[in-house]
């Protein structure tokens, strides 16, 4: 079910929200971030700032669930990408 968001993220390059379990062990949080790949082990994304675009990674098993970033309807016509159009 996740990879639908993580698909959507990835292929319009457009941010999404994701609960995940700190290292620490600490309470869940939230984090908003553009999909770059993912295997069945491991996500990597880019945070979704302007000053952070650090590759980073996080394993599957602490991605809790994935939702639309805030704001964001899913609706994906007006982020087609234009390949060559000017």
């Amino acid at each position: 079910m996740m990879e639908r968001f993580f698909v959507y993220s990835r292929d319009h390059a457009r941010p999404i929200r994701l609960m995940v379990l700190p290292e620490d062990g600490d309470r869940a949080k939230y984090i908003n971030v553009i999909c770059v790949e993912w295997d069945s082990e491991t996500l990597r994304y880019i945070k979704n700032s302007i000053r952070d675009k650090k590759l980073r990674a996080i394993p599957l098993e602490r991605v809790l669930s994935a939702s639309y970033a805030r704001g964001d309807d899913g609706e994906t016509m007006q982020y087609e990408r234009q390949d060559g159009d000017e």
